[in-house]
């Protein structure tokens, strides 16, 4: 298929692209700031609060947010929309509750206490999560990308300044608690604004049968997406568990400066690649265009960041946020094959959902949660504490990226069954 329309394509890319960017270059700027006002043990406390919180935002869609992209009709898409939004906010009050119960009988749990006021913020948090993914995926369906990077920018602007502001004001390390939750509210209630026609016709228009109709038709996100991403996400933030408070510290300033600039990246990529991937699979049942030129694009920007990462992550790391964070640039070396081979297949694996292929995405997610547990012991009992016990860890995940971009490009040749029909109601 020949691509009629690429300049709208590198437009869209480009859009999400400088959005991303933009939206790093904050977070980049005031680091150096932020690690002189928290040491590394205030940020092993702030990666259990954002652990916690991720796995519930994301259980509480029942991940039928990823199915708004998919009906052809407004009215289908108009309930996904709903179904996710009501969902989330049910769920966000339960692990309200949840966290005022931690708050007051102050459970402790792999060495982390959960007695201090912060847990009350775990079900506004749950819920400004939850909402804003939702709603960047309404955006996505309306190729309103400038919406969606924009609501990333302002985030990180907020999150930055709140926990400046209280680091300076020397308020602890709950200013890093507020920042994200204030900032995410704060994003969230933004896209809101942006999407109040759209909402309003959602709402004027609500049929409990259409509901029930496309909360069966798209039972499969719930019913295998929600597990399969539930457990990549556990998979991925386990060493938190794993670690020491310090060390747990040092691997999420890791995932701050290296992994979150590739997380908005890919997200980035993400949003161009399933509404391209998904249309053009729709109408000539293959995208290979599409995965090819996102692929090309991807491989290009990653090679030279992460080869630099390599080979000067350590000293980077020292001389930009100071000595006591050196170990964190140990672990970026550590993370680098995998963050590289994660920037490629973490948008070009949408193809599992694209042709609806979310068994087989769960059972790789399967192997990943075990795996990742049995990597984590036998770096903990059998490599030196510290940075090198994620070594396993990394060298599963690089392998399992392989077999997904693998995987992924067989899917963009068309040689799976079609699933789009079906998921629309037309079989």
């Amino acid at each position: 298929m020949t691509d009629k329309r690429p300049n709208e394509f590198v437009r869209n890319v480009a859009a999400m692209v400088t959005g991303a960017a933009l939206a790093q270059a904050i977070p980049l700027v005031t680091s150096p700031l932020l690690t002189r006002l928290y040491s590394p043990t205030a940020y092993g406390t702030y990666a259990g609060f954002l652990f916690v919180t991720g796995i519930l935002a994301l259980v509480g869609t029942g991940r039928y947010e990823a199915a708004i992209l998919l009906p052809r009709e407004e009215a289908q898409a108009q309930h996904i929309l709903l179904l996710s939004l009501g969902l989330s906010g049910l769920f966000a009050g339960a692990s309200a509750a949840v966290g005022a119960v931690l708050w007051l009988t102050g459970v402790t749990f792999s060495g982390r206490a959960f007695n201090e006021p912060i847990w009350l913020l775990m079900g506004p948090m749950v819920a400004f999560t939850s909402w804003f993914q939702v709603l960047n995926t309404w955006q996505v369906r309306r190729a309103s990308f400038r919406d969606v990077s924009a609501s990333r920018v302002a985030r990180t602007l907020i999150a930055s300044g709140l926990n400046l502001s209280a680091g300076v004001l020397d308020l602890g390390h709950q200013g890093l608690f507020v920042g994200a939750t204030v900032a995410y509210g704060a994003a969230a209630a933004w896209l809101l604004f942006r999407i109040r026609g759209d909402l309003s016709a959602a709402v004027r228009g609500f049929d409990r049968a259409i509901l029930r109709q496309v909360a069966n038709e798209h039972r499969r996100f719930p019913i295998f997406s929600l597990p399969t991403d539930g457990l990549s996400m556990l998979a991925q933030q386990l060493p938190v568990v794993f670690l020491d408070t310090a060390t747990a510290g040092l691997f999420l300033f890791t995932q701050n400066v290296v992994g979150a600039p590739l997380t908005f990246l890919t997200n980035a990529s993400v949003d161009i690649f399933r509404e391209r991937a998904a249309r053009e699979y729709r109408e000539v049942g293959e995208f290979r265009v599409t995965f090819q030129r996102m692929a090309g694009v991807l491989g290009a920007a990653g090679v030279p960041t992460f080869a630099i990462l390599t080979v000067f992550g350590p000293e980077l790391f020292a001389l930009i946020f100071g000595e006591q964070w050196r170990d964190a640039g140990t672990i970026a070396r550590l993370l680098s094959l995998m963050y590289f081979l994660k920037l490629l297949a973490s948008p070009l694996s949408t193809a599992f959902l694209i042709v609806g292929r979310q068994r087989s995405d769960f059972a790789l997610h399967v192997y990943i949660g075990l795996s990742t547990v049995a990597c984590l012991e036998l770096g903990e009992h059998f490599l030196p504490h510290g940075p090198m016990v994620l070594l396993p860890y990394v060298l599963n995940y690089s392998f399992v990226y392989l077999v997904y971009l693998v995987m992924a490009h067989r899917f963009s040749l068309g040689l799976a069954p079609r699933a789009l029909p079906q998921s629309e109601g037309e079989a």
